[in-house]
């Protein structure tokens, strides 16, 4: 893959040029060069012409550049200021305290270039830095911005007020002796230089600003509240607010006080500690005796905090404290039996509880419950619910539970025996039910009964009980029907029940016509104690004579429509006595859409149907007719949506991420189509309808300026839906030149009478994966170190530096480097001297520093270097060879000396699988081969004007 030269911005340095020393052997080179034939008869200084032509263009070239670096040098001062001082505050001269000295023959001109210069104000004249604001430290030094709420602050003597006559429980604010207070400080520099601009001195100003006591702590909160159990046990604390005090020291935040404002019997229930920790503490309510809700419900407590000056920081807060279900209720019942007259009205009250639960709140609200049907418990009053004339018997045992509102709940039972006197009264039930097999329980006057037309011995008809439950009563039929009977069943559904059976099996279907006529003209009914009921009996048709449909089950077949689909189908029916009604039973929400005519029995759909939401609707109808009892019947009907055309294709997604092609790995046969990702289309039709066919119409990519001169080409499977590249265009895929591909997809079904269709753009994004190797740059932003300039240090150690960029083009982790010195050459068979780890100095900005004692007595030496990327799925390094031959006489960087050999390796899992040579992979042209590009094209000028000089000669 192409590495791709990017310059990169020198770091703000200073650092000294060197000064351009004269070329030896340049004039003897010219004089070979120019020992062309020359016209004698021109004058010497038209020969010479081209030389010094020559010797013009070679002297503006070699010019050093207008941004060459100015000689620098740096100092520091040191100053102290307190807060709060006002504009125009003297601070100091730093020209002077830095030992610079004014004088008029050599006049100087400082500037105030970087730091807070809105802060401060320099006089260019004298050096004078003065404050040109107020010095608000809790501003200048804020570690990070604090989004202050409006407080509303109380009058300053309102916490004198509070402290009057109350008992403070107090808690000190005690840094750990660790901590150390936070110095404000702050930094600016001053720039100072002579009129020549030759030279320049860096004054680094710091400037520390002492705290002062501006700031009354406050709390952010108006108020505060807390809940805590009942059941907390003492010496628990809990977390409180703590109040903020933007100074530091000993001017902020010293104590903290409790005041407790509650009522007198629920005093000096809390206190208040600070857990101590580096540089402040943790403010703590401590729960000092036993709390108790059935006492005292909540505690009404004040925070405040101090520092040295006046403060008005307070906190008023509450502490609610949680019932806990502690308590049984307990009956205070000294009499738990009793008498009571068999004729009582209902509602007479028997006796009344008395219930004691210690608990407070909803714990101690008691509700009560009886097991008994004739007595309910109301108020705590135990209250005849039911008549006791036919109680089978003279004494009743009532369990009554009194249970709290408590979670989980406590409760507890007592026994009460009740005497009943008197004589048991015949039972009179006032009401008979009867219950028909499949049908409803019917009671009242009369009821009717439909019997089967056959049917087998001991066939159950209905159930029939009595009222009262009452289970001395006997009950009959009478007349007494031939196959019919009444037995006495015994106790069902927890009450005495009677069953009418059929006492002889029986088939009435070839003359139904004949004993329908008899039953029905019968007057029956059932006789229970005192009471009857009538019966109104019918019998039921035989097979084929029922009251039915034409069809037993129906499935019909219908076209989607957003319109209204009306009578569509009619429901038919046959054997109705009378009218036939129809109805749509209930239950089914789906077919609330549905509409059946009441009369006739048409079925519509009056707001449509969708297929793709409703593909199949089954729905229950029924019909009835005027019979008396009225005969049901019941159908269900099962409709089938059919598809139509009415849904265009799309696509579930449309923002693809695809990784990069990995470049260390060989591209693939450029005759193949690579698969990349599959395009997911819905279309919510069936069949043809719902059938997807993919096109891909053109292609659009998007990038960092790529140097390709085509785009890649894709192909789109039409079945499918997948994506391909071609093999020969696959290593297009670099996300360093291609960020995102853009698909225009054009999806079409193959629906009838018409298609449709619909056009997406797909983004397709390049994930980066770490396929570059990480590339060297000097301070110039040359791609190929092929010769690199070293400057004498200023600093106390004498020596030789210059400065290595690093740049790699991929992303994040992939692209982070580290740059090492390597111990030991990279290269077989290199017998040339190399300087270690420890003997150079590697910043952290890619400077290297060499001592001057070590290029003394070797003065051509070599430093290898590798640097490394942090990719985790592999890691890729390039190792350099860097000559270090700083020459004392010549200052700049020399374009014939100082080689630089670069290799570049490509690691995957720690282990070498490739190797690239500089020599194949193509780089920019040098400084030294555009001079010679420039020299050629001089020549060829000046030669040009030389002939034309001598024409004109010659013609005059």
């Amino acid at each position: 893959m192409n590495n791709i030269p990017v310059l990169l911005s020198l770091a703000t340095v200073p650092f000294s040029p060197r000064e351009s020393g004269p070329i030896a052997g340049v004039e003897s080179n010219y004089s070979e060069l120019f020992k062309s034939p020359i016209i004698p008869d021109l004058p010497s200084s038209v020969q010479m012409l081209p030389s010094a032509l020559f010797l013009l263009f070679l002297t503006i070239l070699l010019l050093p550049p207008r941004s060459s670096a100015i000689p620098s040098s740096t100092k520091s001062v040191h100053y102290v200021v307190q807060e709060e001082c006002s504009p125009g505050t003297y601070i100091g001269n730093p020209i002077q305290d830095a030992n610079i000295q004014l004088s008029s023959k050599q006049p100087l001109s400082f500037k105030l270039m970087y730091g807070m210069q809105e802060v401060f104000d320099l006089n260019e004249t004298t050096g004078d830095l003065r404050t040109n604001q107020h010095l608000d430290r809790e501003v200048l030094c804020a570690t990070e911005p604090r989004v202050r709420r409006k407080i509303d602050r109380p009058p300053l003597k309102r916490l004198e007020i509070i402290k009057v006559n109350k008992e403070i429980k107090y808690a000190n604010v005690i840094a750990s002796s660790s901590a150390s207070p936070q110095k404000c400080q702050v930094k600016t520099s001053i720039v100072v230089y002579g009129n020549d601009k030759l030279s320049e001195t860096w004054i680094n100003v710091y400037l520390i600003v002492r705290d002062l006591n501006d700031n009354r702590p406050f709390f952010e909160d108006t108020y505060w509240n807390l809940t805590i159990s009942e059941s907390t046990s003492v010496g628990t604390t809990f977390k409180l607010p703590q109040a903020i005090d933007p100074d530091e020291g000993e001017n902020s935040i010293r104590r903290y006080g409790l005041v407790d404002e509650s009522s007198p019997t629920c005093r000096n229930r809390f206190s208040i500690t600070c857990q101590s920790e580096i540089v402040s503490c943790h403010l703590r309510l401590v729960v000092e005796k036993a709390i108790d809700f059935e006492t005292c419900q909540n505690h009404d407590l004040i925070l405040f905090a101090e520092d040295s000056g006046p403060s008005d920081a307070l906190l008023p807060f509450r502490v609610d404290i949680k019932g806990e279900n502690e308590f049984t209720p307990q009956f205070i019942q000294p009499v738990t039996k009793f008498a009571i007259s068999r004729d009582s009205q209902i509602g007479t009250t028997i006796t009344t509880f008395h219930v004691v639960d210690k608990d407070g709140g909803k714990d101690g609200e008691v509700t009560f419950l009886s097991n008994s049907s004739y007595f309910r418990v109301t108020g705590g009053k135990l209250i005849l619910s039911r008549s006791l004339l036919y109680y089978p018997g003279k004494q009743m045992n009532v369990f009554v539970t009194a249970a709290d509102g408590g979670n989980p709940k406590q409760q507890s039972t007592v026994e009460v025996a009740i005497e009943i006197a008197g004589q048991e009264a015949e039972l009179q039930p006032d009401r008979i039910f009867i219950k028909p097999l499949g049908g409803e329980a019917i009671s009242g006057v009369e009821a009717p009964i439909i019997l089967p037309n056959a049917a087998e011995r001991d066939t159950l008809v209905a159930l029939v009980w009595t009222e009262n439950d009452a289970s001395n009563i006997d009950c009959s039929i009478q007349p007494e029907l031939p196959h019919f009977a009444i037995e006495n069943a015994g106790h069902l559904m927890g009450k005495p029940t009677f069953t009418l059976k059929v006492s002889r099996s029986y088939n009435f279907s070839e003359n139904y016509n004949m004993v329908r006529s008899r039953i029905e003209h019968r007057d029956v009914r059932i006789v229970c104690g005192g009471s009857h009921l009538n019966l109104r009996l019918r019998l039921a048709p035989p097979l084929g004579q029922q009251f039915r449909f034409i069809h037993d089950n129906i499935r019909l077949s219908i076209e989607e429509s957003s319109s209204p689909i009306i009578g569509f189908y009619t429901l038919r029916t046959v054997n109705g006595i009378g009218e036939v009604h129809f109805s749509k039973e209930r239950g089914l929400p789906e077919c609330d859409r549905m509409y059946i005519n009441p009369h006739d029995g048409t079925l519509s759909l009056p707001g449509g149907i969708d297929r793709e939401v409703t593909s199949e609707l089954k729905c229950l109808f029924s019909a009835f007719d005027t019979d008396d009892p009225v005969n049901r019947i019941k159908i269900s009907v099962v409709i089938v949506v059919l598809d139509i055309n009415d849904c265009s294709p799309s696509l579930i997604k449309e923002h693809y991420f695809l990784p990069e092609f990995d470049s260390v790995f060989q591209p693939p046969d450029p005759s193949t189509w690579v698969p990349l990702f599959k395009l997911h289309a819905i279309d919510s039709d069936a069949g043809l309808n719902g059938t997807i066919k993919y096109d891909l119409r053109s292609v659009r990519t998007f990038g960092n300026g790529s140097t390709y001169d085509r785009i890649p080409e894709f192909r789109l499977s039409v079945d499918s839906g997948e994506v391909f590249i071609k093999g020969t265009d696959y290593p297009l895929l670099d996300r360093e030149e291609i960020t995102e591909i853009v698909l225009f997809v054009f999806l079409c079904d193959m629906g009838s009478p018409f298609r449709l269709s619909a056009e997406y753009e797909v983004r397709v994004t390049l994930e980066d994966v770490n396929d570059n190797v990480p590339i060297f740059f000097d301070a110039e932003s040359d791609n190929i170190l092929q010769n690199m300039p070293w400057y004498r240090s200023i600093e106390a150690v004498p020596g030789f530096w210059t400065q290595i960029r690093i740049f790699d083009p991929d992303l994040e982790e992939n692209g982070t480097t580290v740059l090492s010195i390597l111990d030991k050459p990279f290269m077989e068979g290199d017998k040339e001297p190399y300087l270690r780890p420890h003997q150079v100095t590697l910043f952290k900005d890619g400077r290297l520093w060499v001592p001057e004692s070590l290029t003394k007595h070797i003065p051509v030496q070599a430093v290898y270097l590798r640097v490394i990327d942090k990719g985790s799925r592999r890691q890729l390094h390039s190792e350099v060879k860097l000559i270090v031959d700083p020459e004392i006489e010549s200052h700049k960087r020399n374009q014939l000396k100082r080689p630089m050999y670069v290799y570049r390796n490509a690691h995957r899992a720690g282990k070498y699988t490739e190797r690239r040579d500089d020599k194949n992979s193509p780089t920019m042209l040098s400084r030294v081969h555009i001079i010679l590009i420039v020299v050629g094209v001089s020549l060829i000028c000046c030669i040009l004007i030389s002939i034309w000089v001598a024409c004109l000669v010659l013609q005059n």
